[in-house]
């Protein structure tokens, strides 16, 4: 029983933290994706862009 609750633990921690992780860098992604569509947006001038 001893051995059996630590590993539930870590388990459970470690699934905790995958999902953390994973939210982290889509939101990471999102950010970066939306700062470099901008960038392309600013680099391209607003005019060929919506030409």
């Amino acid at each position: 029983m001893s051995n059996k609750k630590p590993g539930y633990k870590t388990n459970l921690l470690q699934k905790f933290n995958f999902t953390c992780t994973k939210r982290y860098i889509s939101i990471t992604f999102l950010f970066l994706y939306d700062r470099t569509l901008r960038q392309v947006y600013k680099g391209c001038g607003q005019n060929t862009f919506l030409a």
